[in-house]
């Protein structure tokens, strides 16, 4: 066996037990232990950082309005690994918000914005957050923007 075939054959195993962690973080969620699954998953995500984001990423949009407390263990087990994701950023302030706890959606959002500041769902979202205005992304957006036009306002 040559050294690019067991480089390979150590990539697919690598794969293989990142899928096992990812099911085993999975079932944890749907049993309710978020610590555990947590676990589960950051384990996942020292293996390959970049494969298991994506797989904890499509779960977390699986998951959009299932289950809140769910959503934001996941959310911020990702954004340990890569605090640089503004767009779980943006979206874990929308869950926050839609759970009711405004601090920590405003914390979210400004953790957007502190790593790109033009970035406009957040700025909107972090608007409609301080006006206690039920809209998120570009309806926010879209809300916010008819009162910038305006002189008078």
């Amino acid at each position: 066996m040559g050294v690019l075939d067991r480089f390979l054959s150590s990539k697919k195993d690598d794969k293989q037990e990142i899928w096992d962690l990812f099911d085993a973080g999975k079932s944890l969620m749907e049993s309710q232990f978020y610590d555990r699954a947590s676990v589960e998953f950051n384990k996942a995500l020292t293996l390959d950082k970049d494969f298991a984001s994506e797989l904890i990423v499509d779960l977390y949009m699986e998951m959009q309005g299932s289950n809140p407390d769910a959503m934001i263990a996941l959310g911020i087990n990702i954004l340990q690994h890569n605090p640089d994701n503004t767009e779980m950023a943006n979206m874990l302030g929308n869950t926050y918000r839609k759970k009711g706890d405004l601090n920590a959606a405003k914390s979210m959002y400004q953790r957007c914005l502190k790593r790109d500041p033009y970035f406009k769902n957040a700025s909107y979202n972090l608007a409609a957050t301080i006006a206690k205005a039920d809209v998120y992304d570009g309806t926010a957006a879209s809300s916010i923007s008819e009162f910038e036009s305006l002189s008078n306002f």
